[in-house]
């Protein structure tokens, strides 16, 4: 079993990024992460592992996350000895892909280590990668050529895998899907105690950057302010949404709650919500309709239904486990008349069919992660 692992995390300070390292040390790993920050939230987060401050960076500014990527190259050349000492190195997005296989190529060149596994986790498919025209193609091809010297790709949706590495990409190496679980339990789980009566209560939980989310959501409530409550839970990305404030100002059925403690929080902000938006909007040409948001995990754990679009990945899984319901189309008037038209009965089968889904289906096991270190087919 490994030991050593490096983790190459696109921002150090981001709750994914600090629930997978941990999900490692509880592994019994020995991490040391190399890692970017950027200034957009937890700002004050300090690593309780080794971390290796690599360059602070910015969320689309492409110029300048090349630059960094360049000069991350020259920090790591005085740093090799202690990366030789790592038995993985694991990339947490495209940006620190390119950063390990710097440094993986040095560590050859400089005679340090000769072979060392290179896990690229794709979190999400950037929209500049399903482009069509000469930048879409040139993207795919850098990609193509770092995915050569990449041992295996580790997806949380099977439709990254099909869609894109396989029939996109052409990929035909190791895909193992591990999903966007809870990484452990945080508390018993316990049946919901929710009243379906009016205002029903919707959440939008999580990292609030799709703007098509929040229009949709903002509709329903400026709509119908009698039937509907809206929450915000999470940290607003003010470069996607540069004008949230000003669009909630009057609002009274509106609640942004802002940050939460990821564990200790879950279970009070699922258990008073009615439904949890889980459909992303951001990029509906590919990445949206292919991923599966982890808040369907932990609005599942709690009991609490999920709303998605029918043609997406999520809307998908959501149907199928019978986790909550879909949409055929994001529109104020189809999605407030669907949420409208559920009675208390057939609320209550939902949440009963949720409760009696197996933890499994939404919390992490040991046996899911083990896809990032050995290439055995496990979890794949």
């Amino acid at each position: 079993m490994t030991k050593n692992v490096a983790v190459f995390a696109f921002d150090i300070s981001e709750i994914s990024q600090i629930r997978r390292i941990e999900s490692f040390i509880r592994l019994g790993m020995k991490v040391t992460s190399y890692s970017m920050r950027r200034q957009n939230m937890n700002e004050d987060f300090v690593p309780s592992w080794p971390n290796i401050h690599l360059f602070y960076t910015e969320n689309e500014k492409p110029i300048k996350r090349i630059m960094t990527i360049m000069l991350s190259w020259i920090k790591l050349c005085f740093r090799l000895k202690r990366l030789a000492q790592s038995d993985v190195i694991i990339a947490r997005n495209f940006d620190m892909l390119l950063i390990a296989l710097g440094a993986k190529l040095m560590l050859h060149i400089f005679g340090l280590k000769k072979n060392i596994d290179l896990v690229y986790e794709c979190l999400d498919i950037h929209s500049y990668f399903c482009a069509d025209g000469f930048r879409g193609r040139f993207a795919r091809f850098f990609e193509r050529l770092a995915l050569r010297f990449t041992n295996r790709i580790i997806v949380s949706s099977p439709a990254f895998k099909k869609h894109y590495f396989q029939d996109m990409q052409d990929f035909a190496g190791d895909i193992y899907i591990v999903e966007n679980k809870l990484v452990a339990a945080p508390s018993l789980r316990t049946k919901p105690q929710i009243s379906i009566r009016s205002p029903i209560k919707i959440g939008l939980v999580g990292t609030i950057r799709c703007a098509p989310s929040v229009q949709i959501l903002l509709a329903i409530a400026r709509k119908h302010p009698s039937f509907f409550e809206i929450h915000f839970h999470g940290v607003i990305h003010s470069h996607s949404l540069p004008n949230f404030e000003h669009d909630i100002l009057g609002l009274s059925n509106v609640y942004m709650h802002g940050p939460y403690n990821y564990y200790s929080d879950l279970k009070k902000i699922y258990q008073n919500l009615n439904y949890v938006w889980a459909q992303d909007l951001w990029q509906r040409n590919g990445n949206s309709m292919w991923l599966l948001p982890n808040r369907i995990y932990e609005a599942g754990y709690f009991g609490c239904p999920s709303i998605a679009l029918s043609q997406s990945e999520t809307g998908r899984k959501i149907s199928r486990m019978g986790w909550g319901f879909c949409v055929d189309h994001i529109d104020v008037d189809i999605v407030s008349k669907k949420i409208l038209s559920i009675g208390a009965r057939e609320y209550s089968e939902i949440c009963k069919i949720i409760s009696n889904t197996p933890t499994s289906n939404f919390v992490q096991s040991d046996r899911d992660l083990l896809a990032f270190f050995r290439n055995d087919g496990a979890a794949r």
